[in-house]
């Protein structure tokens, strides 16, 4: 793990990553609700909705960076629509 070279190896330090990308993951939610809702309320009722799901805050609690999986999963269906949307045009 390559956090582990420049931060000292403690808890808090191995779980900092996986916490960072949980947040990038809601994050990611929003945008892509958003941008499928076209509006900012679906943002936020998806941005809400991720954040308080059992599995996204248990995996962000982990060693291990699932929490990565999500965020790089939601930010990739993002680009996702953006690229059809732009197709489409």
């Amino acid at each position: 793990f390559f956090l582990a070279k420049v931060l000292p190896v403690n808890e808090w330090a191995t779980r900092v990553f996986s916490a960072i990308s949980g947040v990038g993951f809601v994050g990611g939610i929003y945008l892509f609700t958003r941008d499928l809702g076209r509006s900012q309320w679906a943002g936020l009722c998806g941005a809400i909705i991720s954040a308080t799901s059992f599995r996204a805050i248990t995996l962000s609690q982990e060693a291990r960076s699932y929490s990565l999986l999500l965020c790089m999963a939601s930010f990739l269906v993002l680009l996702f629509c953006m690229a059809s949307r732009l197709q489409q045009k």
